[in-house]
């Protein structure tokens, strides 16, 4: 069975947002709690580096989230976060309830993992967790 490497409990840390709001950190996103969440300052696109404990071989990724529009998956393998590749993009409808947006990568490799929502349905977007499933290389 996957598991849930973009946990803190599974050691991934987020390296790097585009912005930054104290009181919605965006630590929130992978703090375990659906209550929580990172809050977006305005300006699209808005985007944020997930750092995992080590290079996975990944299953899917999925985010909970409000009021984007379209979000864009990136993978690295490298052992800094540079050189993403596209995993994919995702369009979502629903407006102010809770969004879940997911996507197949079976097979593909990844250390870090970089979610850009490319844009809202409001100024401002949350997102209460990233969930990145795999297995260990």
């Amino acid at each position: 069975m996957a598991s849930n490497y973009a946990s803190k409990v599974n050691g991934a840390s987020v390296q790097m947002t585009s912005c930054n709001e104290p009181s919605h950190p965006a630590t929130n996103i992978i703090d375990g709690n659906r209550r929580t969440f990172w809050l977006t300052t305005g300006i699209y696109p808005q985007e944020f580096v997930i750092s995992l404990s080590s290079t996975i071989t990944l299953s899917s990724i999925s985010l909970l989230s409000q009021n984007v529009a379209a979000v864009r998956f990136q993978r690295c393998e490298k052992p800094q976060p540079v050189q993403f590749e596209d995993i994919g993009v995702v369009s979502l409808e629903s407006r102010h309830d809770l969004q879940e947006s997911s996507i197949e990568c079976s097979g593909q490799s990844a250390r870090f993992i970089k979610v850009i929502l490319e844009k809202g349905f409001e100024e401002f977007a949350a997102v209460h967790e990233c969930q990145i499933l795999g297995s260990p290389q």
